[in-house]
């Protein structure tokens, strides 16, 4: 099989300048499209990511279809960089997005492919083997088997995670990295990641300056 590693639009290092959530506007196309507007004025790196996650919990849903269309025209414009699939049902329908994704944004930004633990460890490798910016998450995994809550048993998963990504030179981004010490374990380079309970620690009497 030929593999093609697509290019990304960012280096080692730089830092994630913003990560806008479509989930956050997902009645209003037009207000996101703003927000976008006012975030590019001061990130060199925007990721849309579908916020599916957040949402579920409102008892919502992101429907690819309006989550594809949005991101297409926020690419076009220049907007975002990086686009992250739709990661919510099996393997299956994840990949299903994916390519969805891929067609409507094409090379106008990166779409970023999400990685779970219970898509297991020969999966993440394809997708090093295929990737050069890979989303590393632990969403849904609240129970059973694959069950990824406490701080030690995250920097288990993201450890042996890094350890495939870097066999194929392929770099990660962290979701919901809210557990400030996995910013700083020596073994992790993270490209870039993302917690939204940085910017409301004020609720909780605290703030986070990673």
């Amino acid at each position: 099989m030929n593999v093609v590693k697509w290019p990304v639009p960012i280096h080692p290092g730089e830092p994630c300048g913003a990560l806008f959530s479509y989930a956050m506007t997902l009645d209003d196309a037009a207000r996101g499209f703003k927000v976008l507007e006012s975030i590019r004025e001061h990130s060199d790196l925007t990721i849309l990511d579908s916020g599916a996650f957040s949402v579920r919990r409102r008892g919502k849903v992101v429907d690819i279809d309006r989550y594809g269309a949005f991101a297409a025209e926020a690419a076009r414009n220049g907007l975002v960089d990086v686009v992250v699939n739709l990661d919510v049902g099996d393997t299956v329908e994840m990949r299903r997005n994916f390519h969805s994704l891929r067609r409507r944004v094409g090379d106008m930004a990166y779409t970023m492919w999400v990685h779970q633990p219970f898509m297991g460890w020969d999966s993440l490798e394809d997708s090093a083997r295929r990737f050069p910016y890979v989303g590393l998450g632990t969403a849904g995994m609240d129970s059973g088997s694959h069950a990824v809550r406490r701080t030690d048993d995250e920097r288990d998963y993201y450890r042996a995670a890094h350890r495939v990504l870097d066999g194929y030179q392929s770099s990660a981004h962290g979701f919901a990295m809210t557990a400030v010490p996995l910013l700083y374990d020596k073994p992790l380079h993270w490209m870039t990641v993302d917690s939204s309970t940085w910017v409301g620690s004020d609720r909780f009497g605290f703030g986070v300056i990673p």
